[in-house]
């Protein structure tokens, strides 16, 4: 009895096996990367999460939610000008388990001193969304001729507080200037300021739950804030108080619940381009914006969202109505 042959695969067999393992693989990726951006997704939510509850913690403890931001007319050094201090991100600090970060912050000194450089430069998981892209590049801004001459190296962040609806004219709620008697606009619009404005300095102080008429499961506290353009300038810095680093506002157009700053600078129309630089946005699927409540809970927002109802969200005594 003679033995048998093996038969060996041909070029064509082994090509066509080839080219159905690659259509397969085609099919599979767009559906594996939809499972990894939705694991990313549900982590950035339950950071927010934690960041609300490290929220009402510091709300329990001191009956008013933490300053946006803090900022005197005066330097440090006595001359007049921008001088800021603390913010939200820092303050909540022993409430998420980071009471050792919080004790080597100076609360005496400006925030950008070199003796606050080391908690500026910290990089925190709980302030950074997976999906952001640039989220573990240190931020470098010295002598970039934009924002304080000695800014120290600062750690990225992807979470902004909500500090109000961006004014048609005069100063932001993210470095507010009115004082007692101002005309300032936001002496007319006090109804449009958000939980986590600027204080310091005017009549603006610390916001509690109390002052939040339009409820607290109606009101912004804290939202995703990525960049794609002008990153190491416009993209979120977590514990750096200057101006929009870690402080975002809201507007009824939706440039500004995008994340491409330059984009948003080129088009924008009615308000200053400075605008852009406090807008809200995500590298999300469909470009989704998941904000934190100040009753805790969180929700995602579409981009096109309604722009009257989003600025209705950001205000905490606007009469608000809406309903997601």
């Amino acid at each position: 009895m003679g033995q048998l042959s093996k038969r060996a695969f041909t070029l064509v067999e082994l090509l066509v096996v080839i080219a159905i393992i690659g259509i397969l693989v085609a099919l599979l990726l767009p559906a594996v990367n939809a499972a990894r951006e939705a694991a990313r997704r549900i982590q950035c939510v339950n950071h927010l999460k934690q960041l609300g509850l490290a929220m009402h913690g510091y709300h329990d403890t001191y009956e008013t939610f933490p300053p946006g931001g803090v900022c005197y007319s005066k330097n440090h050094d006595g001359t007049h000008n921008d001088d800021d201090y603390t913010n939200w991100a820092i303050e909540i600090l022993p409430f998420f388990e980071e009471q050792a970060l919080y004790d080597r912050y100076n609360q005496k000194l400006p925030n950008r001193y070199p003796r606050n450089a080391p908690v500026l430069g910290t990089f925190l998981a709980l302030m950074m969304c997976p999906t952001d892209l640039h989220v573990n590049e240190l931020g470098i801004l010295i002598n970039r001729g934009w924002g304080p001459a000695n800014q120290p190296p600062l750690a990225p962040g992807s979470y902004r507080g909500m500090s109000g609806v961006y004014p048609t004219a005069g100063s932001t709620w993210t470095i507010y200037h009115g004082t007692p008697g101002s005309t300032s606009p936001h002496e007319a619009n006090m109804h449009k300021r958000g939980v986590l404005h600027v204080v310091g300095r005017g009549l603006l102080k610390t916001e509690g739950i109390q002052k939040i008429t339009d409820g607290t499961s109606k009101t912004i506290l804290l939202g995703e804030s990525h960049t794609s353009s002008d990153v190491q300038k416009r993209r979120t810095y977590w514990a750096s108080t200057w101006r929009m680093h870690n402080l975002g506002e809201a507007h009824y157009d939706p440039l500004l619940r995008s994340l491409d700053y330059d984009f948003c600078k080129l088009h924008i129309q009615g308000i200053a381009s400075w605008a852009c630089a406090r807008q809200f946005g995500t590298y999300h699927a469909a470009g989704i914006i998941n904000f934190a409540f100040c009753d805790g809970s969180v929700h995602s927002i579409s981009p096109y969202l309604d722009g009257l109802i989003y600025e209705a969200q950001a205000t905490i005594a606007g009469a608000d109505l809406s309903e997601l």
